[in-house]
């Protein structure tokens, strides 16, 4: 497979107001760009899939179901999703454009400290929660949904100095609707375990839901929450 990131800095993609500054990242579908307005002057992050997969329909209709499903999503702690869009050239390559962030994604911190502070921890966690539960409100979230990464959060640094975590993305989950949580099978010794390890990882331990792990009967005949999805 040749090189994800096509787009060489200076370059302008067909049929856009896009020209990239430099290649920032490159996933498992697709590439991330730091992009200029020409317009206007003003940076952006421009993501697009792998060339290699633009020839999939299926890939390139989820791509624009997770940005519209982002855009839908007005929130602090949701990255804003500007515009979506296809180049004019033969390659028709889909992409959307996100808001510029000032700062690291969470991954990249807790590999530069190996640890964070009890507080801080807190702090990523509701605003984790918070977003989880407004894309939960307005359905766009996986049934079971597990997929929130350190990779996929950053620490935002606002202009007052300070920090803001913010969802980058679902996992082009597209809009579903959630459904009912298993019980779980785990034994509280299991579970103390498996908590501890993740905090030696670096991982923010979770906390399970009671209405959908301790008494998943009656979960079953109640609304699901975004603590009981991430649980």
């Amino acid at each position: 497979m040749g090189d994800p990131a096509q787009y060489a800095p200076g370059q302008q993609l067909a049929g856009t107001v896009y020209r990239v500054v430099r290649h920032l990242a490159t996933g498992g579908m697709g590439s991330v760009y730091d992009v200029e307005d020409v317009t206007v002057g003003k940076r952006y992050v421009l993501k697009t899939l792998h060339p290699q997969l633009v020839s999939r329909h299926d890939l390139a209709k989820r791509m624009e179901a997770e940005a519209r499903a982002l855009a839908k999503l007005q929130h602090p702690n949701i990255v804003d999703v500007v515009t979506a869009g296809m180049t004019t050239d033969e390659q028709r390559m889909p992409f959307y454009v996100m808001e510029r962030l000032n700062g690291q994604n969470l991954r990249v911190v807790i590999e530069k400290k190996g640890s964070l502070k009890l507080t801080h921890c807190y702090r990523i966690a509701i605003d984790v929660l918070d977003a989880l539960e407004h894309a939960h409100e307005n359905s766009v979230i996986r049934p079971g949904h597990r997929d929130v990464k350190p990779e996929k959060s950053s620490l935002h640094r606002n202009a007052n100095g300070t920090n803001t975590t913010k969802l980058l993305d679902f996992g082009m989950s597209g809009q579903v609707r959630l459904s009912c949580v298993r019980p779980a099978s785990t034994s509280r010794r299991e579970a103390s375990r498996s908590a501890k390890s993740r905090r030696h990882a670096g991982v923010l331990p979770s906390t399970p839901a009671p209405a959908a792990v301790r008494t998943p009967p009656q979960a079953c005949r109640t609304s699901a929450t975004p603590r009981s999805v991430v649980a």
